[in-house]
């Protein structure tokens, strides 16, 4: 029947066109801006995508240990623009003795 054909021609479409991105938004805190965050992510490199979705569920952790409120998350493409996965998590342990630091080269004390 023609609804059979129209579901499979959907299913295939979304098949070939699963980049990760699906998880990335699931995974994400703020629901804001999808097609924008979705095109962020499409001009990623894989690697990028990879270190993305590794190092999201730490960075969302962090936030709702802070009680940290929606108004103060980026938006899913801020996020990925400024490779935020990138970003040293406010109070994570930093298991090689060394001191962080942060803007303009100035040692931060670790919040923990």
């Amino acid at each position: 029947s023609e609804s059979e054909s129209e579901t499979e021609s959907t299913c295939e479409r979304v098949a070939t066109t699963d980049d990760g991105f699906d998880a990335f938004w699931a995974a994400y805190t703020k629901k804001v801006e999808k097609k924008r965050a979705h095109t962020c992510w499409k001009n990623m490199t894989k690697r990028d995508r990879t270190s993305a979705i590794e190092a999201l569920p730490n960075h969302v952790r962090s936030w709702r240990q802070e009680n940290r409120q929606l108004q103060f998350i980026k938006s899913p493409a801020a996020w990925l623009t400024g490779r935020c996965w990138e970003d040293e998590i406010k109070g994570s342990s930093n298991r090689n003795g060394l001191r962080a630091v942060g803007a303009g080269g100035v040692e931060v004390e670790n919040a923990t």
